[in-house]
């Protein structure tokens, strides 16, 4: 499967392109864009935001990954989102 990226008219410029800058332009626009404000419409700011990491971390379909891009994707979509709610209670863990 990877060998594809690779094969075609621009070669190792065009893998660059699609895997460095194409592919995450377009997990933002489905995650943070079309997936958490469809979330946010129906749901709490802190479902909607849990909701759209925990597909996110899934879409990844890396198990070791999971937990780590799960709780990174939270804080980030939180402090994105401007709900807060994830960092200003993650004072509780640090004690």
């Amino acid at each position: 499967m990877f060998n594809k990226i690779f094969e075609g008219d621009f070669g190792w410029w065009g893998a660059f392109m699609k895997v460095a800058v194409v592919a995450p332009i377009v997990e933002e626009l489905i995650f943070r864009g079309l997936i958490l404000q469809g979330f946010r419409r129906n749901y709490t700011a802190f479902t909607a935001v849990f909701m759209s990491a925990l597909l996110f971390a899934l879409f990844h379909l890396n198990p070791w990954q999971f937990p780590a891009t799960f709780v990174w994707v939270c804080f980030w979509l939180d402090n994105a989102s401007n709900q807060q709610y994830f960092t200003r209670n993650s004072g509780a863990f640090n004690k």
